[in-house]
């Protein structure tokens, strides 16, 4: 992780495994608004109007491209920029934290 630079292996695997809790439950949440959005046929946000296709065609795909659509749809949602914009507020703050609470792992420690 490459924001933990300098921090101490444990610490950082710490911030990551809660960075990856919090990006299951984000995807899980946002996966059920596309799936809402899908259903209900309208939705009002940008972030919708290329998820809810790109749904739709996981849906109507089938055969050998149908592996490749939904890893194309996967990595939308993951890469979407309200899971992104959390994600990267979470481990600013988890990071910020950790810096101040805990010594480098370079630095002394007593």
């Amino acid at each position: 992780m490459q924001t933990c630079e300098g921090m101490a292996p444990q610490l950082s695997d710490e911030i990551y495994q809660e960075l990856k809790r919090q990006l299951d439950g984000k995807v899980e949440v946002m996966l059920e608004e596309v799936v809402d959005a899908d259903q209900d046929g309208r939705w009002d946000s940008e972030e919708m109007d290329d998820l809810v296709p790109k749904f739709r065609a996981c849906r109507e795909t089938e055969g050998p491209f149908f592996q490749e659509t939904v890893r194309i749809f996967c990595d939308s949602v993951v890469g979407s920029k309200s899971v992104r914009s959390e994600l990267k507020e979470l481990a600013n703050v988890l990071k910020n934290y950790t810096e101040g609470n805990y010594p480098e792992e370079d630095g002394e420690q007593q």
